[in-house]
C-alpha cells in the first residue's frame, strides 16, 4: 500500500513541475556584425543568436561592431 501511495505522490508532483518548465528559447534574435576598423566599411565577421537554432559565428571579432536585435516573440508568437 505504501508503494502505491509513493507512486501516486510522485506522479502528482511530476504533473505540477513539468508544465512550469521554462523553454530555452532566447528572448531576442541578436545579430552582431564586426568590421575591420572604425569606418565600419569592411565586414570581417559576425555572430548570430537566432530564435530557434544554435548560435553561430564566422570570421573575426573586432572592437568595431554593430548589433541588431529584435524580439523572438515577433516572428514566433507560439514560443
Amino acid at each position: 500500500m505504501k508503494l502505491g501511495k509513493l507512486v501516486l505522490v510522485s506522479a502528482a508532483i511530476s504533473a505540477m513541475v513539468v508544465p512550469t518548465m521554462v523553454s530555452a528559447v532566447p528572448i531576442n534574435y541578436i545579430e552582431t556584425t564586426f568590421y575591420s576598423d572604425a569606418t565600419k566599411t569592411v565586414v570581417v565577421g559576425g555572430h548570430i543568436t537566432p530564435c530557434v537554432s544554435y548560435p553561430y559565428a564566422w570570421g573575426e571579432r573586432t572592437p568595431y561592431y554593430d548589433i541588431y536585435s529584435e524580439s523572438c516573440q515577433i516572428d514566433h508568437p507560439e514560443l
